[in-house]
């Protein structure tokens, strides 16, 4: 099948939402054909809405499905703490272990196969393997040497994952393998870089242990954008070259020394000050004036805020006033949320303005919305495959295929 140059993401997709599920149904009905997903995505849930959509539309045959495995979060964490145990874990943080090994593969590929409602997976990817080596330089600065044999050892660790993977080739549950890794958009210099060029012929020592003519490494998947090209410029050209595909996903999110940007453009709300004004009146009425002067604040934040990311932290403040207040005067609710929507919606915007000068003075010019900028300096880089966006609106599949139309 041919790979739609934008697929559908599926990172913050939960099937309890009606809207992403819209969404997903309108992208496939749509003509996007790749849908990328993982086991640790919503704990679960994004496979879930995927399986419940294609098998309403019956059109499994029509998408190509990528996952992935490795974290062990949510369930599996649980599943881990009652005694469930795999070799060689990652206890990286107390909310995040992280597993490659073949014994792992195989419990998490019979998990998304039942999630995903099919008996086969397209492309299965090993999810951020540099964990073990993260985890190993973690709080130090370490030696060239200590470097070198944490490299070693991880890619020892790949090559049996990998022959564990071949070996699902030959059942037929999976299409073939690859690997998806921030790391690939590292400086090879850095002690958290996965050496990308060994792999092929790790792929190819697999295969032949696994009694395959050929192996079946297909795919690799990194970060990249506007502000992130060191992937780009190295790993997707030795991919390309190799004849594997390149997934590029956080298209739209980009982060370096400077801090994160949101490579997209919001309109402001026209009515923000008549919102916040009538809600200062109707908290002042009945005395809730510690709401009001946390309303007061919040809004003073607008301007501060420098990307959405920042906006992000204080929304468990939203959430904390709205509980707090609800509970004593219920009539308030819809009040609250209004604000807090138009509060979303005014800060996204001055922190879209402000990217656009960070960007001007980075020399990046552009006269389209800066999500089509963005995704149109992708889909011109010959190495790029396909673009995952994410899409949990239908809203921003529409954007997705207007930027399809006009690169047929």
């Amino acid at each position: 099948m041919e790979w739609s140059r934008i697929g559908f993401g599926t990172y913050r997709i939960d099937r309890r939402d009606p809207a992403h599920k819209l969404a997903l149904e309108m992208a496939v009905d749509s003509g996007i054909s790749l849908i990328d997903t993982s086991s640790n995505y919503t704990d679960g849930r994004a496979e879930e809405i995927i399986g419940e959509v294609l098998e309403d539309r019956g059109n499994r045959d029509d998408v190509i499905i990528v996952s992935k495995y490795g974290y062990i979060q949510g369930h599996n964490m649980f599943r881990f703490k009652e005694g469930l145990e795999f070799p060689e874990t990652v206890r990286y943080s107390p909310d995040c272990f992280h597993c490659i090994h073949p014994d792992f593969m195989r419990d998490q590929l019979e998990r998304s196969l039942e999630r995903l409602r099919t008996d086969r997976i397209d492309v299965f990817l090993i999810h951020n393997p540099e964990y073990f080596m993260t985890s190993e330089v973690k709080g130090k600065e370490p030696t060239e040497d200590e470097v070198e044999n944490n490299r070693n050892e991880m890619l020892r660790r790949i090559g049996e994952a990998f022959e564990a993977l071949e070996e699902e080739v030959s059942k037929g549950t999976i299409g073939s393998y690859g690997i998806s890794s921030n790391s690939f958009s590292e400086p090879a210099d850095s002690s958290k870089f996965l050496p990308y060029e060994p792999l092929i012929e790790l792929a190819e020592t697999a295969a032949e242990k696994a009694g395959r003519d050929r192996h079946s490494f297909s795919t690799v998947q990194m970060p990249g954008n506007l502000l992130e090209t060191v992937g780009l410029e190295t790993c997707a050209v030795w991919a390309k070259r190799n004849g594997l595909k390149v997934l590029i996903n956080r298209p739209l999110n980009a982060f370096n020394d400077d801090g994160g940007f949101r490579l997209a453009s919001y309109r402001g709300p026209e009515d923000y000050d008549e919102v916040l004004a009538k809600t200062l009146e109707m908290l002042e009425e009945r005395e809730l004036d510690n709401i009001a002067a946390e309303i007061r604040k919040l809004d003073g934040l607008t301007g501060e805020l420098k990307s959405v990311f920042h906006i992000e932290t204080v929304y468990h403040q939203l959430h904390r006033i709205l509980l707090f207040t609800t509970k004593r005067f219920p009539e308030m609710e819809m009040p609250l949320l209004t604000y807090f929507h138009r509060f979303d919606e005014r800060s996204k915007h001055l922190s879209s303005l402000k990217v656009g000068e960070y960007l001007e003075l980075k020399g990046i010019q552009y006269t389209t919305p800066l999500e089509d900028h963005a995704l149109q300096y992708l889909l011109d880089n010959e190495n790029v495959t396909s673009i995952l966006l994410g899409m949990r609106e239908p809203a921003y599949v529409g954007s997705a295929l207007r930027v399809l139309e006009r690169n047929p």
